[in-house]
């Protein structure tokens, strides 16, 4: 787990740096996502969107733990997302290829810092693994999670 989480960190730091930085709230694309600073432009018509509402359980597996496990986060077509309510992730974006899942956000603390999620969809469900970096760089967090739809407004 530790190589793989480490493998993403490397991948998928460029990515989370782009949300902090003021880059375009559209989607990332998976290139920028493998470590190209470039962002997609909004999820053309047709292509596979998230909506509603995901209920998100963390598991830590590397560096300092997280101040929630479980969270509910927000999708709209448009490849936006943010927690509900927005106290742990915002300003967030997603991009769906094939089965494949990418996102990134920040998190407003104090300092804020930048997370990535990586995984795999399958039916209702999406689990990967994600990373929440440092401004500096540093890893702060890792670990897996899986997302659930859920039929409420809230989690």
């Amino acid at each position: 787990m530790r190589r793989t989480l480490s493998r993403y960190a490397l991948s998928m730091g460029a990515a989370a740096l782009l949300v902090g930085c003021g880059a375009s709230q559209s989607p990332l694309s998976a290139s920028a996502l493998a470590g190209s600073a470039h962002a997609a432009a909004a999820l053309p018509l047709g292509s596979r969107a998230l909506r509603g509402y995901y209920a998100t359980k963390f598991t830590d597996v590397v560096g300092s733990t997280i101040p929630f496990s479980s969270l509910c986060l927000r999708f709209t077509a448009s490849g936006v997302w943010h927690s509900v309510p927005p106290n742990a992730f915002d300003n967030g974006t997603y991009l769906i290829s094939g089965n494949q899942f990418f996102a990134s956000a920040q998190a407003p603390w104090s300092p804020v810092i930048y997370a990535t999620l990586q995984g795999t969809i399958n039916g209702t469900q999406i689990s990967g693994d994600y990373i929440v970096m440092q401004p500096t760089g540093p890893l702060y967090s890792g670990g897996t999670f899986t997302m659930m739809r859920t039929q409420k407004k809230t989690c």
